[in-house]
């Protein structure tokens, strides 16, 4: 199943609740979508069939965003969105040994892309918020085999590497994100146009307390640090560092 996504560079109000439920239901119009992609490999899953999802396309063109609304569409479909599911028993640990921490593991893997994103994720002249990391790979369940079938296949690795297990009844049982050759020269240098990683200037935003920043010794704005302002870009107006910076602290 192929879908072609054209990046609107505009928000639309195509990813909602409501049109999740006509793809997971089947009733009302399915026009192509993200999600019936999400769909056909969840309705795999559910037959005992190992699914893998490939996003692919040059910088700029959605493939991160896109990455989320499937794991998103996914979670839903498992019941981790909407109603928290509990994976814990009593030991605290999954049954193939992951830790959960007294959280579920739906809501780890949302926090966890969060995480990629400040650290991973920078703004550059194509797309204020591009995966570094350079393609994105959304891998279902017989991962293992797969997994050693793509690092096969690509003698350097690169990207992400997301594989997510379910049960027997379609319950999200584990995840496990492997990130490959992050464009760490992005740290010392950025070309014009361009950010550093988005954590930095979350760092330097009112999304975290003076007092740590003092502790850090960061007591100037972004445009003051040479490893930030070399794009002269240290404000973007379509980046909310202080809301995005917010979402990392928790």
């Amino acid at each position: 199943l192929f879908c072609v996504v054209l990046n609107p560079w505009r928000t639309l109000p195509i990813y909602t609740t409501d049109v999740m439920s006509t793809y997971r239901t089947g009733v009302g119009d399915s026009y192509p979508h993200v999600y019936t992609v999400a769909q056909s490999a969840y309705d795999g899953i559910l037959r005992g069939e190992w699914e893998i999802i490939c996003v692919l396309g040059e910088s700029g063109a959605g493939k991160t965003e896109n990455t989320k609304k499937i794991i998103e569409y996914i979670l839903e479909c498992c019941g981790c969105t909407a109603k928290e599911q509990s994976q814990e028993p009593s030991n605290g640990k999954l049954q193939n040994g992951y830790t959960t921490h007294g959280s579920t593991v739906g809501r780890d893997v949302i926090s966890a892309g969060v995480l990629l994103e400040a650290f991973g994720n920078a703004r550059t002249t194509h797309n204020n918020n591009s995966s570094r990391f350079v393609s994105s790979y959304f891998n279902l369940y017989e991962v293992l085999y797969l997994s050693c079938l793509y690092r096969k296949w690509a003698r350097e690795p690169s990207g992400k590497f997301i594989r997510i297990e379910f049960n027997e009844h379609g319950k999200l049982q584990s995840a496990q994100i492997e990130c490959y050759l992050l464009e760490k020269s992005r740290v010392v240098n950025q070309d014009a146009g361009n950010r550093n990683f988005h954590v930095f200037y979350q760092l330097l935003s009112k999304a975290f307390p003076d007092e740590m920043r003092q502790k850090l010794l960061l007591t100037q704005t972004a445009d003051r640090y040479k490893f930030l302002n070399q794009g002269n870009v240290c404000v973007d107006r379509e980046i909310d560092d202080v809301a995005n910076g917010l979402l990392t602290d928790v």
